[in-house]
């Protein structure tokens, strides 16, 4: 069984956070680029230019999960929160169109992250599961607060992820899948 020494970071968090910071740079030189097409850049339409570039990057900036054995942290610019996973009390699926869920322990704390942040990362889901196994066992866990077909999917991407060394996207609970146009 593999064993974690220190913390495990979502191994998708580097590209995100370069997503994030080319498409605010993109964003910045098209408003740049129509200003000047349009007859010129003024200091206040590129001061403007660069606050909406900015924005659209500190919308896109990914939240970066850590783990380690009997805690989990979501780090997000200016704020950090983390939870005990040997004393959860809650694990639930958020509403809406993304994969979200939020854990919350016996002191309170919580956090909410994205799925794939956890399922992308073999060690991350290791060592959430075995949290999750120590709540169940310890009593903090009762059956009615854990959204178990969330764990039952999220445990299949898992072991899909580490068997093919891919991830590809979880499905959303009562959501077909789009047949392919082609037939394929």
């Amino acid at each position: 069984m593999e064993r974690h020494r220190g913390p495990v970071a979502d191994a998708g968090w580097r590209a995100s956070a370069r997503f994030a910071v080319r498409g605010a740079l993109v964003c910045g030189v098209l408003f740049l680029g129509a200003d000047l097409v349009a007859g010129g850049v003024t200091s206040g339409r590129a001061a403007l230019a660069v606050g909406a570039a900015c924005v659209l990057g500190l919308i896109l900036w990914p939240a970066r999960v850590t783990a380690g054995p009997g805690w989990l942290q979501v780090r997000w610019l200016w704020s950090v929160r983390r939870v005990d996973t040997g004393r959860l009390v809650l694990l639930r699926q958020l509403p809406g169109r993304a994969e979200r869920m939020q854990l919350r322990d016996a002191d309170g704390a919580r956090v909410e992250l994205d799925t794939e942040a956890v399922v992308g990362t073999p060690g991350l889901w290791l060592l959430l599961d075995r949290g999750v196994d120590a709540s169940r066992r310890a009593g903090w866990l009762r059956r009615e607060r854990v959204d178990a077909a969330l764990l039952d999917r999220m445990g299949a991407r898992a072991a899909e992820c580490t068997l093919l060394g891919a991830a590809p996207p979880l499905p959303r609970p009562g959501v077909e899948e789009e047949l392919d146009p082609h037939g394929s």
